[in-house]
């Protein structure tokens, strides 16, 4: 990068055959704004630049880029120039401390944005699960990542039931987006189709489709909290629950104060990710769950029990009485059911 200006010294950094880093300060002005200057840019240069800055600079050491250092009244003097350099590094460290406190306070902002699941229940025809899902890869999964690539959605997921077999359902297909008006966005459904697969891809699809499957329910799901890898993930466990009337607000303090920092100590040595949800559609009178839990895994292996709740419950809270906790759980939700989910496929 280069600083240039008639008040502030200027540094300049080449990269040319031999990687050779180039200096000149302008002496008769004040170091410290170079430190400040390159403080701030090192905070909000491209990480592909500051690789580059972080080579070069392992290439030609501090010290020779002191002796590289020129004055317009001659050669600086070399206690100047190294307490020169360790300001700028000063100055880099606490710009770009700032730097990443913004960064961090926007990654807060983006995990606080509404985000609700939009889920499809599908039955597959006996013999037919493998070619529709073979279908769905030629035809749908082309088609989410348009509307990814677009902002329309935020991800696409196909999902298969694990555990247990032989249920009502057997694949789930998942849209993430941060509203619903997002999720109709972008045209009709055939408009879009048409407008990945060409003219006439719609109805080749769904006479190809239509006797594959049928569709069990749809729901829609609002996401109340996350941590770590919700995502892309190879296996779920879906914990679905019903609250007691008049205990939704109680359900759901427990669980951000006490369920969410157990699952938070959890994953340090067991799981990738967890996250709690909130049915939206139908209505909680129209349905036998509500409330939803979701616990990611990196591999199948990773779901076996282990014999360590104690353990984890203990480092996650200290002063709590497990048994107490859980009766309290209790008189708030009933357990509904719970499934394991093996990820299909998924958009980038």
């Amino acid at each position: 990068f280069t600083l240039l200006s008639r008040k502030i010294p200027a540094i300049f950094f080449t990269k040319g055959p031999k990687s050779k880093l180039v200096a000149t300060l302008r002496a008769d002005q004040g170091g410290m704004a170079l430190a400040v200057a390159l403080g701030i840019a090192w905070a909000y240069t491209p990480p592909a630049l500051l690789d580059r800055a972080r080579t070069l600079t392992m290439v030609v050491p501090p010290s020779k880029i002191c002796c590289s250092l020129l004055s317009y009244g001659g050669r600086t003097t070399m206690n100047r120039v190294k307490t020169l350099w360790s300001a700028i590094v000063v100055m880099a460290f606490i710009v770009s401390g700032q730097g990443f406190a913004a960064h961090h306070e926007a990654e807060e902002a983006a995990a606080d944005a509404p985000v609700y699941n939009f889920l499809t229940y599908r039955k597959a025809a006996r013999g037919e699960q493998f070619e529709r899902t073979a279908l769905i890869e030629k035809y749908i999964l082309p088609l989410m990542q348009a509307r990814v690539d677009s902002g329309q959605i935020v991800d696409w997921s196909l999902w298969r039931v694990a555990y247990p077999e032989g249920g009502d359902y057997d694949d789930i297909s998942i849209t993430s987006a941060n509203s619903y008006a997002a999720i109709s966005s972008g045209g009709s459904f055939q408009e879009q189709f048409e407008k990945v697969h060409g003219a006439g891809s719609m109805e080749t699809f769904m006479n190809a489709i239509r006797m594959k499957g049928d569709l069990v329910k749809s729901e829609i799901w609002r996401r109340n909290s996350a941590i770590g890898a919700t995502e892309s993930v190879p296996y779920i466990r879906v914990n679905f629950s019903k609250t007691k009337p008049g205990k939704n607000a109680q359900h759901r303090e427990m669980v951000n104060n006490i369920q969410q920092p157990w699952a938070a100590e959890r994953i340090k040595t067991q799981g990738a990710g967890w996250s709690s949800w909130y049915l939206v559609e139908p209505g909680n009178l129209a349905s036998p769950y509500n409330v939803a839990t979701v616990s990611s895994y990196k591999d199948f292996a990773d779901m076996e029990p282990r014999d360590d709740g104690q353990e984890v419950w203990a480092r996650a809270h200290p002063d709590k009485d497990g048994p107490e906790v859980f009766a309290r759980f209790r008189a708030v939700s009933t357990m509904a059911r719970q499934e394991t989910w093996r990820l299909v496929y998924t958009t980038q």
